[in-house]
């Protein structure tokens, strides 16, 4: 087993007062092109940022899952600028733009650097990776991504006060994002990011129900910043995902749906992650991973053990009760999912398993089948 370290990634500033450093990491760019979403572009913050950083072009049409077309019309923009550094200012879909832009604007081995200014718990901005939708023949919203490593920001801001302008569904189910993140991590087994997630875990569902009681907080904020940086900690430090032999199955059952019916991944998630813990469970052969994850209970929530296979349904009751008691969807129907999609959200998971080299037999297409149905 090895760890390289070969992130992008180079100085990650968090705290109360952290957005104050974007001026110094600014201070070389001749052309900075600040990407913001729209609702954020009506808010004081934009113009702090846009002082902060001497934005010589402010773009704000990146709207949820990246769209392609948004993505060009940005590039043009950005080459006409001749930016030298792209700032994110917003959650997932806006960092994913930027890495995109990145992308579409350099050439050879050097790409413009990104700074990432996160007002969610997505964590987007600590991976390579990059989600973009368009419409298929159908007229469907469907999402692919690619994955590079010169895409990764160089930098990320974790200032709290930024983030309690964001709406609070975003902000809980974001969270739940990065639960979800931990919680597929520990399929990995790796030495480095175990502990990472389980202390992950422990924080946000200690400190995201108390960032609902009390949005003005910025304490609580702040701990989960920390939280969604520890959910993606190995691919913020490596550059890749840690390698596991078990599927992240609610990543890419999730990664179908929001796309296609205009969710949140977090949202999609929240709907997700629960359901797939006990199937991971279920359909453990070894009681290897159903181990692993009996360290939610035990380690992460510090309950009293009763067994490996009943602390780790337990971990799984205590994630769905967790999303509930935020008031968050919890099932397929709740975000408008029709029993009939079933199907079509099982050929195309299946697809994405067979492609990352997944062995999907029938015996294991039928009980996909039955996790959709008690999903929904």
């Amino acid at each position: 087993m090895s760890f390289i370290t070969q992130a992008q990634l180079k100085r990650i500033y968090y705290g109360q007062g952290a957005l104050k450093s974007l001026s110094k990491e600014t201070e070389c760019a001749k052309k900075v092109l600040l990407l913001c979403s729209k609702s954020l572009s009506t808010t004081p913050l934009v113009g702090q940022v846009q002082q902060l950083c001497r934005a010589a072009l402010t773009v704000t049409d990146i709207s949820q899952h990246t769209p392609q077309a948004s993505v060009d019309s940005a590039v043009q923009k950005a080459k006409s600028l001749g930016a030298d550094v792209i700032v994110a200012f917003g959650g997932g879909s806006v960092v994913d733009g930027a890495k995109a832009i990145s992308k579409g604007i350099s050439s050879g081995d050097a790409y413009i650097p990104v700074i990432a200014i996160p007002t969610t718990l997505s964590a987007a901005e600590f991976s390579p990776g990059v989600g973009i939708s368009q419409p298929d023949a159908s007229g469907r919203i469907h999402k692919e991504g690619f994955s590079d490593q010169k895409c990764q920001p160089v930098c990320v801001i974790l200032d709290p006060e930024v983030t309690v302008s964001t709406p609070e569904q975003l902000w809980l189910t974001t969270g739940i994002r990065a639960l979800d993140h931990s919680v597929e991590t520990l399929y990995t087994y790796n030495p480095v990011a175990t502990p990472m997630a389980l202390e992950s875990i422990r924080t946000i569902f200690t400190q995201l129900p108390m960032s609902k009681r009390n949005p003005d907080a910025l304490k609580p904020r702040a701990d989960l910043q920390v939280a969604a940086w520890q959910s993606m900690f190995y691919v913020a430090t490596t550059n890749t995902h840690a390698p596991s032999k078990h599927e992240m199955l609610s990543h890419t059952i999730s990664k179908r749906i929001g796309a296609a019916y205009n969710v949140g991944h977090g949202i999609s998630s929240c709907v997700c992650l629960p359901y797939v813990m006990r199937y991971m469970v279920e359909q453990d052969s070894d009681g290897e991973l159903t181990a692993q994850l009996a360290r939610i209970h035990r380690d992460a929530l510090q309950k009293p053990t009763n067994g490996d296979r009943a602390d780790a349904l337990a971990a799984a009751d205590a994630v769905q009760e967790l999303i509930q008691s935020l008031g968050l969807p919890i099932r397929l129907s709740d975000i408008g999912v029709k029993e009939e999609d079933l199907d079509p959200i099982l050929e195309k998971s299946v697809a994405r398993s067979r492609k990352e080299g997944r062995q999907v037999d029938e015996q294991r297409q039928q009980s996909l089948k039955e996790l959709l149905k008690s999903m929904y």
